[in-house]
């Protein structure tokens, strides 16, 4: 920002020099990374242009006014929209037009929505229990199946119907062991896969469909045998945004020496009112 009103025109100046020498033609990138990165090789080799009136280059004033600038906060600005959110009945929130979802668990939570230009993160205090690709559109619904399945767990004969699913790209080692538990043999269905899908809020979805893979390729569909693999494997265990809240109570033990202070005032013949 401008310390002063003439440095206004200065800093117009120098939008506009990065738009015609950096932005013109539009650059051919594939993605923002790519772009940033094509940047800052440009902004490296303008080091060595001699600013303007004066006889030193751009690259050596930056290094005189280095050490002139305040210190970075401890904690980094958080470059987002930030907003409190309620959640509806149907565990999601309303931001920019769209609903986004969060872990029922949280649907009578007090929350706060930090909107990124690529993300959404859903926080509950100091912890954030959803993210979601920021969807530009209108009117749209942005589920986490995982945010629902402790109610499809309890109503598995909804899961064909339900939306989060529908809208959920499984991947295909969900999908084989899916099929796989709906044959006559193993027969244990959309229940057993619910369980099983309920691990990676345990041991994290990596983990989860690696193990999967092996209980395929060892022929034994069923939870029991996912569950062995994946807490017997050199898994780091996660604690999941909905299970963390269990672990933020302390316990404060009591002092047992307090009973042998009293054992002896009991046995020195009771405590004195004086």
């Amino acid at each position: 920002m401008p310390r002063h009103p003439q440095e206004q025109g200065r800093i117009e100046n120098l939008v506009g020099y990065m738009r015609r020498n950096y932005f013109v033609p539009v650059p051919q990138v594939n993605s923002f990374e790519e772009l940033n990165c094509m940047l800052l090789e440009r902004l490296r080799a303008d080091d060595g242009r001699p600013v303007a009136g004066k006889e030193i280059s751009i690259g050596e004033a930056w290094a005189q006014e280095k050490g002139k600038l305040l210190v970075l906060p401890r904690l980094p600005y958080r470059c987002c929209i930030t907003n409190p959110v309620k959640a509806n009945h149907l565990s999601l929130i309303n931001f920019d037009g769209n609903r986004y979802s969060i872990p029922v668990e949280y649907g009578i939570s007090r929350l706060m929505v930090h909107a990124y230009v690529w993300r959404v993160e859903i926080a509950c205090g100091d912890r954030v229990i959803a993210t979601h690709q920021r969807c530009y559109e209108k009117g749209q619904d942005i589920l986490n199946i995982d945010h629902y399945l402790p109610l499809l767990l309890q109503r598995p004969g909804a899961f064909p119907y339900a939306k989060p699913v529908r809208q959920w790209k499984m991947p295909d080692v969900y999908r084989e062991f899916l099929t796989a538990l709906s044959q006559p043999v193993n027969g244990g269905g959309v229940p057993e896969f619910l369980r099983v899908m309920a691990m990676g809020r345990t041991y994290g979805p990596e983990n989860l469909e690696e193990a999967m893979r092996q209980a395929l390729s060892e022929n034994i569909v069923d939870a029991e045998r996912v569950r062995q693999l994946v807490s017997r494997g050199s898994y780091p265990v996660t604690v999941s945004a909905t299970q963390e809240s269990q672990y933020q109570a302390k316990v404060i033990l009591p002092d047992l020496c307090q009973f042998d202070q009293l054992r002896l005032v009991t046995a020195a013949g009771g405590v004195s009112n004086e």
